[in-house]
């Protein structure tokens, strides 16, 4: 309702001029009560409070997280510092002590047995070797491929270079051969040889005698006593076993404080 300007000013209204009393120039004028701007400043303010105060909080995480002495670990991550402990704590370690008994069993020798029969069993076996090898030299109704067949059935533990020695090998140079294999298959039956004895013993023997044989009575010689000198001082694995578990079971569990 349009009202004279002296009214308006009474009302405390706009004052409009009548004769350019539009729309529009009523839009422009107008302005909002004051309780929707105060209610919008204040959403913001809210908003840009919540903002800062989640800012500060992860500045504040942040810099706890990287602060000396506060490393963010949790049981059983490896780290590669020193982290001191909340409170001073005792505990069995079972790495250490797994360690400390693994170290006292291995220190422990193996417990051996020594078989006094067993060298004279095989010195027998080469001894009936050697007699079959002398019975199928002897057989001259054998074709030579026969009697090399024979040789390998024998002892198919021979190389071919043995067995090519004995196929050749005349009768007085094989009695020499097998009356020196004997001997020293005679004299070791008393000696007590490890396995990590063997390889030795047989270099010494076939060092000491090869000087006395041919080219082709060494090859045959090293090939018996290869085959036919053994340990006979064994690993007892039981009581190896028993020994070592009993050291085992003498560590102490070992106990780690930190603090």
């Amino acid at each position: 309702m349009w009202l004279p300007w002296e009214r308006r000013l009474q009302a405390q209204l706009p004052v409009i001029d009548p004769a350019g009393d539009d729309p529009e120039t009523n839009i422009i004028n107008f302005r909002p009560p004051r309780t929707i701007v105060q209610e919008a400043w204040r959403r913001r303010a809210y908003a840009v409070g919540f903002a800062l105060t989640l800012f500060l909080a992860s500045l504040t995480v942040l810099a706890w997280q990287s602060s000396p002495g506060r490393t963010p670990v949790k049981p059983g991550d490896t780290v590669v510092e020193s982290v001191r402990a909340p409170r001073r704590v005792t505990f069995v370690s079972q790495t250490r002590t797994r360690i400390g008994r693994d170290q006292a069993s291995a220190q422990s020798p193996a417990i051996y047995d020594y078989d006094s029969n067993l060298l004279r069993q095989f010195r027998g076996r080469a001894a009936d070797l050697l007699r079959n090898l002398s019975a199928v030299k002897a057989d001259t109704l054998l074709l030579p491929e026969q009697r090399r067949l024979m040789v390998i059935r024998l002892e198919a533990g021979f190389s071919s270079e043995a067995v090519d020695a004995i196929m050749s090998m005349d009768d007085a140079d094989w009695r020499v051969t097998v009356g020196e294999a004997l001997r020293v298959l005679d004299e070791n039956v008393r000696e007590r040889l490890r396995a990590e004895q063997i390889a030795e013993r047989r270099a010494s023997i076939i060092a000491q005698i090869s000087a006395q044989l041919t080219e082709p009575q060494q090859v045959i010689l090293t090939d018996i006593m290869t085959l036919y000198l053994r340990p006979n001082v064994l690993v007892n694995d039981v009581e190896t076993e028993r020994v070592r578990k009993e050291a085992r079971d003498r560590v102490a569990p070992v106990s780690v404080t930190i603090e």
